[in-house]
């Protein structure tokens, strides 16, 4: 009994870990959907195909979004037809995984999505590029620290297990 009270102990220990460093991957997953959503908004507003609004509501049913859930919240708030960008700053702020960018991402965001929509075509692309870039360096950020950790929260929660494994036998 004691031995199967152990490997349980071991196995939980584990998903525990694997549960963390998910959290860690999640982050850089969502940093680069937004990267692909500026983009697509820079090529709109450059082009001058339909309206952000548009655009916002056809992104919101993509797969390639499927963590920028706010999305969906803002495009079917009373909000979004009268201000997108209030509608987004709202569904933003109320978004469960906004917690998982840092304070800086999230500074990033929600200024741009604060401003999105409220100036020229050249204004806007000049704010939408400095966002990517922005973005695009806290990805690489994330994922060269990520990389490094690669493994290290399931390890030394498997270790953890084991140890207490050790001294419940």
């Amino acid at each position: 009994m004691k031995v199967a009270g152990a490997i349980v102990i071991i196995i939980a220990s584990y998903i525990i870990g694997y549960s963390r460093r998910s959290a860690m991957l999640l982050g850089e997953k969502i940093i680069g959907q937004f990267i692909h959503l500026i983009k697509e908004i820079k090529s709109s507003v450059e082009y001058g195909v339909g309206s952000l609004a548009d655009l916002v509501a056809s992104s919101a049913d993509k797969e390639s979004y499927d963590k920028l859930t706010f999305l969906s919240k803002a495009c079917a708030s009373d909000e979004m037809h009268s201000s997108l960008s209030g509608a987004l700053c709202t569904a933003f702020d109320g978004w469960e995984h906004s917690q998982t960018l840092s304070k800086d991402e999230r500074a990033v965001v929600k200024t741009l999505l604060s401003d999105i929509g409220k100036s020229s075509s050249d204004g806007e692309i000049s704010k939408l590029d400095f966002a990517a870039e922005r973005l695009k360096a806290s990805l690489e950020t994330r994922h060269e620290f990520n990389s490094h950790r690669r493994g290290y929260y399931e390890t030394i929660y498997l270790l953890a297990g084991i140890a207490i494994a050790i001294i419940i036998i």
